[in-house]
């Protein structure tokens, strides 16, 4: 961009310079030298940066597909290697808890909730007999 805008900046100057008509060819004949070396500037140094993308993009691709590479390794892994693991581990502690909790342990279980059931009815029962007695008592009072 330096080397464009200095080459128009350098042509801008000549013919601003200009009084007549008839000097137009002669100032750009003298000025034109600089103009184009600033665009020769401009135009080698996008040249050299084309040159330096080239190696930058291939390592981007190396990198990409090294990428891509281990994701479908990680992907392999998983759906080949632990998820059927997982999968039986999680199986066999469902098996497990299903045995523990049939039998006399599902009747013991039964007879825990019915007693936390009766105890939690008697609770609601003495409850409802303090707020009488409270809600009696301050009536009393008034």
């Amino acid at each position: 961009m330096w080397g464009i805008s200095n080459g128009f900046a350098g042509f801008s100057n000549a013919m601003t310079s200009v009084d007549s008509v008839a000097e137009v060819s002669g100032t750009l004949k003298d000025n034109l030298p600089i103009v184009t070396r600033s665009l020769a500037a401009a135009f080698d140094t996008t040249f050299l940066a084309l040159l330096l993308s080239i190696p930058l993009m291939l390592m981007m691709t190396w990198f990409e597909k090294a990428e891509e590479n281990y994701i479908i390794i990680l992907d392999e892994v998983w759906l080949y290697d632990l998820k059927p693991k997982l999968s039986a581990r999680i199986s066999h502690e469902q098996n497990m808890q299903q045995s523990m909790t049939s039998g006399g342990e599902q009747q013991s279980t039964n007879e825990e909730l019915k007693l936390l059931a009766a105890q939690v009815g008697a609770l609601q029962k003495t409850l409802q007999d303090l707020y009488e007695t409270v809600f009696a008592s301050s009536l009393k009072e008034q």
